[in-house]
């Protein structure tokens, strides 16, 4: 009983402040007294004030973006596939996930979906824009194939970049630079 009666008087003490008090008529129980703590009035003005320190949750989360290339040897054609000089042999895919953190749609534009040189603006394959729009709370995985026909030639090292557009403002995306087999 007399745990019980401890354990109450520490919740209780965080509620403000607070008297402990021993019954003459049972010594060992204890008895206590919450007084609650002063508050300072707020105005609403002050509240919203403080409320909006922090920036708000961002709307959207865009996971790092990962690259993975190959590219077939020119000479030796595929396996079935008869030998052609007009044929893709530099590969790329890239991937990563949007995730809508509201309950409202949210449009985003691809602006730009390349495969670049490492320190190069010249991109060696790349997509046309493409318009998304994200349904609320939705998990949304993007995954990307492109392929060219020149290869890789003498680049060292590739990189993926992303540049898309969400409220009028530009973001890009980049891949860790990737070696060239």
């Amino acid at each position: 009983m007399v745990k019980v009666a401890f354990l109450i008087t520490i919740l209780l003490s965080s509620c403000g402040n607070f008297i402990p008090l021993v019954s003459a008529a049972n010594p060992g129980v204890a008895k206590t007294i919450v007084t609650p703590s002063p508050t300072a009035k707020i105005s609403p003005k002050q509240f919203m004030e403080s409320s909006n320190q922090h920036p708000p949750v961002s709307k959207i989360i865009v996971s790092p973006l990962t690259l993975e290339i190959w590219q077939d040897d020119p000479n030796l054609p595929p396996n079935g596939i008869s030998p052609t000089a007009n044929r893709q042999i530099g590969f790329a895919s890239l991937s990563f996930t949007l995730e809508n953190k509201t309950q409202q749609p949210i449009a985003l534009n691809l602006q730009k979906i390349e495969i670049r040189p490492l320190g190069s603006e010249n991109p060696l394959m790349s997509l046309p824009a493409k318009n998304l729009t994200l349904g609320g709370l939705e998990y949304a995985p993007q995954r990307y194939q492109l392929s060219n026909k020149q290869g890789y030639g003498n680049v060292k090292k590739v990189e993926a970049v992303v540049v898309y557009q969400l409220d009028g403002k530009q973001y890009t995306l980049r891949s860790a630079p990737v070696q060239i087999p």
